[in-house]
């Protein structure tokens, strides 16, 4: 199957985890609505254009590499109705340096460039090499410069032979998100020898928004989530699943 490559990298980027208040944690990989919030960009769309994107387009991200996590703090004033403003401190994590691989597919390859949401790889392609709207990811002034934008090919892991040996990294899903909970299909962790001062996150399991509905005021409001897996260093085996991908050595699901 033919899909859009796309390859950034950031400066700071965050994108926050909505259940955090003074503390805001980030996800380490961008979810489906910061996605395809940065083909809308591209595209030059408004919010509600967008919606349609969200069932005509697939896509994920890798992400390839960091160089560290970061602290933003920000001290917020609260306006009250009654009695004095109060101040807050807020911390927003970030990363630093994020660079990945982000992939855009065709849903349905029936669909054509004739309105908004049904668009082609190609038109894709012209959106990122001359975007409408600056591109970004997580807040606004998040900026990435785009490094590498092309179409590739990718090919069913299922149908793609495993090298030997068994640890070969091509196994494993890696620093990205599975659309599931992965504790359904697990079979095993990606074996790493401990050594002095080495970490690893496992993955964790959380439900995320994946559309929008546009209220008349404006308002912008989760109208359907799902549960998806954030995949960290420590690999993972996954089976009875057949609609996962294979880029190279990169092995992902597109949602």
């Amino acid at each position: 199957m033919q899909v859009v490559c796309l390859r950034v990298k950031g400066n700071f980027n965050s994108f926050r985890i909505s259940s955090g208040i003074r503390y805001q944690r980030t996800y380490y990989i961008p979810t489906k609505t910061t996605l395809i919030g940065l083909l809308g960009s591209a595209l030059g769309l408004d919010d509600k254009e967008l919606q349609n994107l969200f069932s005509s387009i697939k896509t994920n991200a890798i992400l390839d590499s960091y160089s560290g996590i970061a602290n933003d703090l920000w001290l917020i004033t609260k306006l009250k109705t009654r009695g004095k403003p109060e101040s807050s401190p807020i911390i927003r994590e970030m990363l630093f340096e994020p660079q990945y691989s982000i992939y855009y597919s065709i849903a349905n390859s029936s669909t054509s460039a004739t309105t908004y949401g049904h668009i082609t790889l190609d038109d894709i392609i012209d959106a990122f090499y001359d975007p409408v709207y600056p591109l970004s990811l997580g807040r606004s002034d998040e900026m990435i410069e785009v490094k590498e934008l092309r179409k590739v090919n990718i090919h069913p892991a299922l149908s793609t032979p495993l090298p030997a040996p068994p640890s070969s990294a091509n196994q494993y899903f890696k620093n990205t998100i599975l659309p599931f909970n992965f504790k359904e299909y697990f079979d095993k962790y990606e074996h790493t020898p401990l050594r002095k001062g080495y970490t690893f996150s496992l993955p964790q399991v959380m439900s995320i928004p994946i559309s929008f509905k546009i209220e008349d005021n404006g308002t912008r409001r989760p109208s359907k989530y799902m549960q998806v897996t954030m995949v960290y260093d420590k690999g993972v085996v996954i089976s009875g699943r057949e609609d996962s991908w294979l880029d190279e050595h990169r092995k992902f699901f597109l949602y």
